[in-house]
């Protein structure tokens, strides 16, 4: 029975360690399942602060960005405002002195037309003058003419009678110097002939100088022998 008592009693006293334990355990469990709640929930929290900062920064800038363009397109609008008002304001200014040249080109022009209109008419006086004074010209050059041309046909035949008696002459001086040609012949046959005879007596004489001095020579030979 005593036995049985220890028994019982161990058996009381694991259980209610093991019970024991078993709270802790679960007490533990329950902590850690808290702490890791929390630390989910402090994620989460931060996941969305950062999120909700990304979103408000990206709805910042693409506000930002949408504001810049509306003013760079409200500055370019303007500016091409100014700048159509400031051409529209210089190509006024130059058609308005285009429109100026214009007109004293114009003046200018009826001027022109006025000189023109008074050189016309001088010049129509001016030629019917020139024609009258051709008209008188071409008779007297008719005149003129006519006289001109009686006077070169008589030179004409002037000129011919002359030229008859130089073709007269010059025949004449052909026959001439035909004969001097025969007469200039006949002597240089004569010359040559001449200066032939001259030649060969040359040698001759040439002949009997060297005769003589080889008979002097002989001479001189025999004498010293």
């Amino acid at each position: 029975e005593r036995a049985a008592a220890v028994i019982q009693r161990c058996f009381r006293h694991m259980m209610r360690v093991q019970g024991f334990r078993s709270i802790v355990y679960l007490m533990r469990k329950q902590a850690l399942a808290e702490k890791r709640r929390r630390e989910a929930e402090e994620r989460r929290n931060a996941a969305a602060a950062l999120i909700k900062r990304r979103l408000r920064g990206w709805v910042a800038r693409a506000h930002f960005v949408r504001a810049r363009r509306a003013a760079i397109k409200i500055q370019a609008r303007r500016r091409g405002l100014l700048a159509r008002r400031a051409h529209a304001i210089q190509k006024g200014a130059r058609l308005y002195d285009r429109l100026a040249d214009l007109e004293q080109r114009n003046s200018d022009l009826g001027a022109a037309l006025e000189a023109a209109s008074t050189e016309r008419d001088a010049l129509r006086t001016a030629v019917a003058d020139l024609e009258r004074t051709l008209e008188e010209t071409r008779e007297t050059m008719k005149k003129d003419a006519d006289e001109q041309f009686q006077a070169v046909l008589a030179d004409l035949e002037d000129t011919e009678r002359r030229l008859a008696d130089e073709s007269a002459r010059a025949r004449r001086l052909d026959a001439e110097r035909a004969e001097l040609t025969k007469r200039t012949a006949g002597l240089e046959e004569k010359v040559a002939h001449a200066m032939a005879l001259h030649a060969s007596q040359q040698r001759a004489s040439a002949a009997a100088q060297g005769e003589v001095r080889r008979i002097t020579d002989t001479g001189r030979g025999s004498e010293l022998t």
